[in-house]
Formats: C-alpha cells, structure tokens, sequence
C-alpha cells in the first residue's frame, strides 16, 4: 500500500513475526519526537539518520544516556543529520541493566533484577 503525505490507511497493517520495518518518517523536529526518535535508533538494529533532530535539553540528556549504555549517537547540532548505532532488541535487557545497576547501590529499597 502506497501512502502519499496527504493520504491515510484505512486500516492497520500487520507485521509478521520476525518480520522487518523499513522506511522513512518525516515529522517536525520537537522535543518529545526528537527523544522517541534517539529511542528508537537505539533499539534498532544497525545505523538510524535522523534529520532534524531538536538539540534541546532532554533529547541531549537522552543521547547522553544513551552513550553511557553503548549505544552510538553522533554530536547533536541544529541543522546536521545525527546518527543512532542501535543495539538492536537483543541488547533491550542489557541495556536496562547497565542502566538500572548503579541505581540499586543508592535505593532506599531492595532491587531485584530479573
């Protein structure tokens, strides 16, 4: 199925299981999009370009996380195409326990780690 930008589905396509989705979104540059889109770079399996990424504080906190977990993110400048190397999915639980380890040393609380 073919989509312009004015036209919409009129129902949601099915992706098979194991199946792959490939494409190009071109959406305005804000803050919540620029943030999901490092995001989805990140558990993406090889490079992600994204264009027009908004250099604000949260989508640079996001990569700088990102960076601290492995995850490849280019410097991010008003105008310049930034590059995410995902991890893949694979990696998700690998990356939520790099993330979340440091944080049981200061938590009031016991952390389980499944």
């Amino acid at each position: 199925m073919a989509l312009s930008t004015t036209s919409t589905p009129t129902s949601p396509r099915a992706l098979p299981e194991g199946g792959r989705l490939v494409g190009r979104v071109k959406v305005p540059g804000d803050k919540s999009i620029s943030h999901r889109s490092l995001l989805f770079g990140a558990i993406a399996e090889g490079r992600t370009t994204i264009d027009g990424l908004l250099p604000a504080e949260d989508p640079l906190s996001t990569a700088a996380c990102l960076r601290s977990m492995g995850v490849g993110v280019s410097p991010i400048r008003g105008g310049e195409l930034v590059t995410v190397d995902g991890v893949g999915s694979v990696s998700t639980d690998a990356m939520l326990f790099t993330a979340l380890t440091p944080l049981s040393a200061v938590a009031p609380a016991v952390v389980i780690l499944k």
